[in-house]
Formats: C-alpha cells, structure tokens, sequence
C-alpha cells in the first residue's frame, strides 16, 4: 500500500497512513521473512516466540512477542519516561499489539524534537513521501528537522553532505528559515551542517542565536561570516537575558569582523577569544552538547532564567521574601498594606545599592543611534537582570543622557513584564537614574493640580515587542515568553498605578481570557481609573481592539460580557463625575449589577466594538459568540456587509454564513467570497461546493483559481464536472504554491499553458504554449520537484503536444539567466536547469561544463561595495565560496586560451611572413613556440579537467532513489512546539 502525507496547515502536523501488521491488523505473513526480521532488529528489543492465550495460531497472533509485554505497566511507564516521547510513539509501542494498545495515547510525534531515524526514513525518505505537501509546508519540515538537531534526518530530506549534495527529498531549496530554526534552537553542530550545506543565512539568524542559542554559537555565526545588525542582535540578546552574549556581540563590533566567505569557525575562534575575554572559556565548557546555552531547567516551563542572573539576583529575591515573612505576621488589609510597602523599601533600597561609580567607568557602548540605544534600553528592562541593566544603562549613556518620558516608560513597562525576581528593583532604578530632571519637574507640577503623581502611560505593546526581539515568530504569543499568572500581573500594574504611571489594558495574551470571573475583576480594577479611561475613550469605536478580537478569536463570551458590563460601568461613573453628582441610576453601575442579581445581565447600550468582535469571531468561525452578540444587542448593531467574506474565509465557513443568512445580514455571498471559502476550506472543498450549490450561491469564476491555490483536488473535479472550464490562470497559483499533484492533474485534463508573447502584430502563425513563466516560478522559489515534474511533463507529451509548445531548450536563455539570479542558492538546482536547456552537440570536448560559465552573473549583493544592505543580506558562505573557485577556474581557463591562441598566431605569422634573417626558420624560434605550446596546452586541460570534476561532484536529484520503502503502523506526527 502506498503511504501519503496529508499536511494539516492549520493544525500544524502531518497524519501519515501506512499498513501495519499491528495497527492494521494485515495478513503479516504477506510479509517476506527477511525483511520482517530487519525491521524487528532495527527496534532495539529483540522479541521472542511465543503464541497468543488461547491457542489461535492465525498470523496476526502468532507473530514473535517482545519480551517487553511481560513487564507490569508501571515499569512501561517508567521506562516511556525515560525515553524520549517520539521513541515512544515510533519505536516503542510498535514492537507489539499489547504495548500498541498500552501507549495508544503516544501517537504524536514533534518534528522539532529528535525523531528516530529508521521512523523518519520510513516516512520522508522518498520524494513519493513528501510530494503532496505544498512548498510552503516542505520548507516548514526542514526548518523543523533543523530545530531537533538530528544531522541524520536532516540529510533525508535537506541532502548532504557538503553544498554540492544539497537537496533531499523534500525537493526544494534551503532558505534563512531553516538556518534561524537550528540557531533559535541553540543547536551548534546542525548550525555547522548547514553552513556546508550552503544554507542561506541573514541577519535573523545571529538575533535567533543571541536569544536563545548561546555565546559561542553567536561568536562562531559571526566570525564565520554572517550578516548581522548590530543593533538587533543586542536587543535580541538583552530580551534574552544572557549577558555574556551582549557582552560577546559588543566585542565582536569593537574588534571588528569580516564578512567574506570563510571557513566555519567555531573552536579556533574560542581559542582566539580566550585572549581577549577570559570568562569564555569557563562558560562555554558549561554548554551543553545540544546547544542550550547557558539556561537552566527553567526554559522548558518559559521561565527560562540564565545561571549568570541567579547570582546576582539572589539577593535582591531573599530581600523582598524576607520582607513578604516580616508582611506576614499581621493580618487582613494591614498585613496585605505592610508587605506592599516592605517590598518596595527592599526595592529601593537593592537599586541605591548598584555601584553606580564604578559603572561610570567602564568604558562606553558604541555604534548605536539614540533610538536603538532607546529600544535596548527597554529590551534589557525586560531580560537582564538589575546588574547587567544597570551597567549597560550607564555604557548606553541613558544616565547621563536620560531619554525621553515616553522611551522611559516603555523601559518602566519592560521592566514589569520581565520573568525576572527583581523586576521590582529594575523599575524603581530605572526611575531613580534615568529620568530627566526638567521632565520630572514638570510632572511634580502636574500632579500638585491633579492631586495625583503624573508620568505618562505605560505602552505595554511597545515593551511586548522588546520582549519578542530575536523570536522566530513575531506574533508569537506574549505568555510563551512570560508565564505571569494574573496575581503576578495585577501586583505589577498596582505598582505602576501607585507610582503615578497611567496603566492601561495590557497585551491580551497576558490575560486568563478562560477565566471570565477574574477578567471581570481586573476589568474592574483598570477601568476604576476615569483620567487613563476617559468617557471618550470609552466610546471610542477601537476601545480595547486588542482584547475584543483576542477574545472574540476565542469564543470567550464570558470576556466579552465582562468588558461591556465594566465599560458601561465605567460610563456611568464618568457621567456622575462630570455632573458633580450620583449616576442616574444612583451609585456608579447600579443598573449594571441589578440586572446582574436579576439574571438578565446584558448591558443596556451596544458598545462601539460589537461589530469588531462579530468580524473576528466570523474568521475563527465563532458561532456560538456570533449568536450571543446578535442576541444581547441584535443584528442591526453587529452584523454588517463585511461579516459574509470574514465568515467564508473561517473554519465554519458553511455554519456562520447559514447564521448570516437566517439573520438578514446586510449585504450577500459574492463570488469572489466563494473563492475564499474554498481557499480555507482545510481540503474540505468539496463539501463546501455542494453546500453552496445546495444554497443557491453563485460560484463565481475565480473558484477555480482558489481551489487550485489551496491544493484541493476534489474541489477541482467536482468544479470540472459541474461545467467550469480550464483556463491558463490555473497554472500559476499551483506552481507558485508547489502543489505538484495538482499540477500532474491539469496536465491530465488538458489544461492549456499561457500563450506566447508575439513580437510581431503581423506574425499570422498561430501563438505556441509556453511554460516560460512556470519554469521562472519554480526556479525562484527553489522548488526542484516542482521544476523536475514540469520538465517530465513538457518530454512525456505527445509530439502534437510538443510541436505547440515551447520547449525547454528553446528558452535555455531565459531559464539559465533565471537560475543564475534566482534568490534560492542551489548547485543541484543549476545542474538540472542546465540539462533540461541542453541541446545535442553542445559543449565540446567538456559538455559538463556547459552552461556553468553562466556563474560569472552571479554576484551576492552583499558584497557589493557600498551596499545599503550589506549587514542585512542574505548569504550563503559555502556556496558563495563554491562559486568563486569555479569563476576562478574560468578566469584561468581564459587567460590560458588567449595565450595558447597567442603562440598559434605567432607561429602562424612567422609560417606566413618569414620574419627569419633572408627568409630562413629559426629552428630554436620554432621549438621554442612548440614547447610553450604544448606546456600552456597541458595547463588548460589541466584547468578544465579540475574544473569538470569540480562541476561534476554537483548531484544529479534523481527523486525516486532513496531508503527502502518499509509499510509499517500509523502515526500522527505533529510539532509539539506549535509550529
């Protein structure tokens, strides 16, 4: 039975289906008996004969049992916990049908984490394995392969080793997001293999590393040469919190580094460093083999705090633990008021304590503009510790030169959002020395008139993005980096409330939106501050966005009802104010909270963001929030004409537009909304087709274009079967998005390609098809399987076919010059370029080296002198360096063809013209040119030689060569980081 991978986009994993003689309950005697034993040994139990209780002697009972069935099931367990979970789910539990059923619940596999190899190659060792996942979904199984650290799986389906062997059965090209996974990983040798590999890397790659992957794999990135920016790469680290690697990224810059092609330097830059900053070496011999870094356990539940924080950290966490003992002893609100007030003592008093006259003299940090050195500012607010920040305040200048009130504050909110114990003490030193003193002043008096301390709002969205700095996703959610309960982060905010600083909602991925009566609570507390939360601000129509989609995304109505009671609250309170007097209803939100005792709790006024919230639960396809709004505040003041597309382009496409439908939404499905439900249709297309039709809906014509976009072959028979035709626009999205069973399937059904550009208007021969701009396509993606499957295609048809259609030789021009400029950087993908555009005859004495004389286009912009993007590029070391030895071969090939040439003319002029004395021949004259003749002749075959077996180490991809295809189990591999 053949196996497929179905690639789940927005459930992140990959469901692969295979016969098993266990899970399967197959005849196992179809098995050959050699090949059942290769697999039993490769499982590291050797199991025993045996014969099921009973006496059935059928096939599926009488297979050889493991010697593992016999252990009591927590011995299992102990030793499932002591291997890793994907050797559970792909070696373990296959060994039996008993220990099958025992770890059923073993059946996801992270991709990120170490798979085993023999399961890796059973289900990704073939081109047949991966080829139905889309290019998008193809470059995400290599970035993840990169993060587990595996070499041996990487090679599967990545190629290898060495830049000439670059290209596995994933079928496309390496890209910086494979090279920034295995960095953002800390996975120092899979670093080394993609630098042979000739893996592109750029700037993110150095800030991934600086986050999470540790100094010395910074150092080796660096000073191997990659591209980096300065500025990023020490925010990246700050967030971080690894001051050894800020430290190392600050020296990197003042030393100065290279950025020409180099050799991977890793421990010979170590040796090279140890002269320079002695604590290195003691601090690389604590890394671990993995890549980890210098980071305690802690990273694995997201507290992640770096051993270099703990001790100079202790102290200021044991002060404010003595002072919660010391609040302790007393009882009720005086208790809860003295440790308050005891821990910000402790605070204060850790932050007079740093030693602000030695920082003074450390010597200064430089090559930063005053907004990067703003941005690091609060970026070390969030990651490093009180020391570490207040020395690289002082280096910064932010002392001497305080910033701005708004920078400080986004420093102040950096600072509460921070993992760290002594966060406490960041903010109040933040404040005791880098605010401006005309700035301070001038809120002094402020708040004499208001009766209130005055500094400015808290921008909690601006600290959240220091806080991602060096993430690989930069929508990745706030909590996975700050695991802040609620308690935590109300402690936080009364903090910043006492100390004057107006606090307003903070990021929604902080917030428990599962708990409705704890965001009730905290909605009520923020909201009670009527200067921060004006009644215009209330009203205003993108009041709490933030909030309002998060939770509407969520389906949590609870949120939602708690918001809208507490904004009317609000109101109401803010009108009282501004009369001088008691709310109409008497107290402040009385009416809200008798409606609450009574039952009915629905806030009278609909609120400005009741649309908003319908539109984000449409494209979640949130029904049961999309009725409870149109419910509470009716469908007049919620649903509008933008709720049919929102809702064609969510999960529940076919559910919330029947709602729509049945509510009398203004407006209508129109056919460019078919198109986007069937692009999220998740291969559902098919049963999103009938039901329209069963609806009445009018397709459209661009339907065919999204089914063909979202790789659906069902929805596309079941479009061609009810009439709609095959056009050349089908082309284009399939191949852009690397769908190749789609694009065999257009083929198969005749899909024209796009005409040819007629030069001449006059021209009366009839346009031929070319695949010129779906060839330019794959090549600029670096989809070889694509690439490879169009060229099979254009040589298999017909020769009617053919005779119509531009071939691929016919554009060798064009597709050579593509190959050459393309961003994907690949030897094989050259190679099969330049074969498929080959005509009979061409090359000479040297086919081989036909074409590659087309590397003298290739220019890195990187190393173009002056070029604004020169730290920013992106490159690839290995195969940079490749390319230059061969266009170095070349530069010689030609120095030596023009005087080989040179000698034959000089020869020929001395036949022709008798330059001799009277006319006669010099003999040693002669000699003399026939020698040099054959020495430079030798010299150039020589060259051509080296350069053909240079050239002809590159790979030819050959897709269908690989492991031995072994059918066994079913497993559900997903990525168990989110991915």
């Amino acid at each position: 039975m053949s196996r497929q991978s179905h690639f789940c986009a927005k459930a992140g994993h990959v469901t692969l289906s295979y016969a098993s003689p266990i899970d399967g309950h197959s005849d196992s005697s179809a098995e050959p008996a050699t090949k059942r034993r290769r697999r039993l040994d490769s499982m590291g139990w050797a199991p025993v004969e045996g014969h099921s209780p009973g006496g059935c002697e059928c096939a599926a009972c009488s297979r050889p049992k493991s010697q593992l069935e016999s252990l009591p099931a927590e011995l299992l367990d102990r030793i499932a916990h002591d291997l890793g979970a994907n050797d559970v789910a792909c070696t373990l539990r296959l060994l039996s049908r008993t220990l099958a059923a025992h770890f059923r619940s073993h059946t996801a596999v992270g991709l990120s984490l170490p798979v085993p190899h023999h399961a890796f190659v059973r289900r990704f060792g073939r081109w047949s394995d991966v080829r139905s996942l889309s290019l998008s979904q193809r470059r995400k199984l290599l970035a993840l392969t990169a993060a587990s650290g595996s070499v041996a799986n990487l090679r599967v389906v990545a190629g290898g080793p060495g830049v000439t062997q670059a290209l596995g059965t994933a079928g496309c090209a390496l890209t910086a997001e494979v090279f920034t996974a295995a960095a953002a990983a800390g996975q120092q040798r899979m670093c080394r293999e993609l630098y042979d590999l000739g893996c592109p890397w750029d700037s993110s790659t150095v800030e991934a590393a600086a986050r999470h992957g540790g100094a010395r794999l910074v150092r080796a990135l660096v000073l191997s040469g990659c591209r980096w920016d300065y500025a990023r790469g020490l925010c990246a680290a700050a967030a971080g919190g690894d001051w050894e690697v800020v430290m190392a990224l600050i020296r990197l810059h003042e030393l100065g580094h290279s950025w020409s092609v180099s050799e991977w330097d890793d421990e010979g830059s170590k040796s090279a460093w140890a002269s320079t900053e002695g604590e290195d070496d003691e601090s690389d011999d604590e890394e671990s083999d993995d890549g980890s870094g210098n980071y305690s356990d802690a990273e694995d539940t997201g507290a992640a705090l770096p051993r270099s924080w703990q001790d100079s950290t202790t102290a200021n966490a044991d002060a404010v633990v003595g002072a919660g003992t010391v609040g302790a002893k007393a009882t009720g609100a005086d208790a809860a008021a003295e440790l308050v007030t005891t821990a910000d003592a402790a605070a204060r008093a850790a932050a007079a304590a740093v030693d602000m006259a030695a920082l003074r003299r450390r010597l200064a940090v430089t090559g930063l503009d005053a907004v990067n050195g703003w941005d690091l500012l609060s970026a070390a607010a969030y990651g490093l510790a009180l020391q570490p920040l207040a020395e690289l305040a002082v280096r910064l200048g932010a002392v001497r030169q305080p910033p701005p009130l708004v920078c400080l504050s986004n420093a102040v909110a950096a600072a509460l959002l921070s993992p760290t114990p002594d966060w406490r003490a960041k903010a109040e030193w933040l404040e005791m020395h880098c605010a401006d003193a005309s700035e301070a002043a001038a809120s002094a008096a402020r708040s004499e008139v208001t009766g209130r301390p005055a500094k400015g709002a808290l921008d909690w969205h601006s600290a959240s993005a220091a806080a991602r700095m060096g993430r690989l996703d930069a929508e990745e959610k706030l909590w996975l980096l700050v695991p802040l309960s609620l308690e935590e982060l109300m402690e936080r905010m009364s903090w910043a409330r006492r100390r004057g600083y107006r606090v307003g909602l903070p990021p929604a991925d902080l917030l428990p939106l599962a708990d409705a009566a704890a965001m009730r609570a905290a909605l009520s507390w923020l909201l009670q501050d009527q200067e921060t939360f004006s009644a215009r601000e209330l009203r205003c129509k993108y009041f709490a966005s933030d909030l309002v989609n998060a939770a509407a995304a969520g389906g949590h109505v609870g949120v939602l009802e708690a918001l809208a009671l507490e904004q009317q609250r609000a109101l109401e309170a803010a009108g009282a104010a501004a009369e001088g007097g008691p709310s109409s209803s008497g107290q402040p939100g009385q009416r809200v909270r008798e409606a609450a005792e009574g039952g009915a709790v629905q806030p009278a006024a609909p609120p400005a963001w009741a649309p908003q919230a319908a539109l984000a639960a449409a494209r979640q396809g949130q029904l049961p929030l999309i009725r409870w709004l149109v419910a509470t505040w009716g469908p007049g003041e919620t649903l509008d004409r933008g709720m049919w597309c929102a809702a064609a382009s969510g999960p529940a496409a076919r559910s919330v537009v029947q709602f729509l439908r049945e509510s009398s939404c203004p407006g209508r499905l129109e056919p460019h909304d078919v198109a986007t439900a069937l692009k999220g249709g998740g291969g559902d297309g098919e049963a999103v087709l009938e039901w329209l039709q069963q609806q009445g809906w009018a397709l459209g014509a661009g339907a065919m274009e999204a089914a063909a976009e979202a790789g659906d072959l069902r929805a596309l028979c079941k479009l061609r079967k009810i009439g709609c035709e095959l056009r050349t626009s089908l082309w284009e999205p399939a191949v852009e998005q690397g769908w190749v069973e789609v694009v065999e399937w257009l083929w198969q059904q005749g899909c024209a390609l796009p005409e040819e550009e007629q030069y001449s208007k006059r021209s009366a021969a009839p346009a031929r098809r070319t695949p010129k701009a779906l060839l330019e396509t794959a090549i600029e993606k670096g989809d070889v399987g694509m690439l490879k499957v169009l060229a099979t295609l254009l040589e298999t048809s017909c020769a009617a076919v053919r005779a119509a259609t531009v071939g691929m030789a016919q554009l060798a021009y064009t597709l050579r010059s593509a190959v050459f400029e393309s961003p994907c950087r690949s030897l094989p993908l050259i190679r099969l370029v330049l074969q498929q555009t080959r005509t009979p005859g061409e090359g000479g004495a040297y086919p081989i080296l036909d074409g590659w004389r087309g590397v003298d286009t290739y220019e890195n912009e990187g190393f173009a002198a002056g070029s604004r993007s020169s730290s920013t590029a992106v490159t690839a070391a290995a195969f940079d360096g490749w390319v230059r030895k061969v266009k170095g071969g070349f530069r010689q090939t030609e120095e030596l063809s023009k005087a080989v040439e040179g000698i034959l003319k000089c020869a020929r002029s001395l036949a022709v013209g008798g330059l001799g004395r009277g006319g006669d021949r010099n003999p040693r004259v002669d000699e003399s040119l026939q020698t040099s003749f054959e020495l430079l002749s030798g010299a150039l075959d020589s060259c051509l030689e080296r350069l053909s077996d240079q050239v002809g180490q590159v790979m030819e991809w050959a897709p269908e060569e690989g492991a031995e295809e072994e059918d066994e189990g079913e497993a559900e591999v997903e990525d168990g980081e989110g991915a």
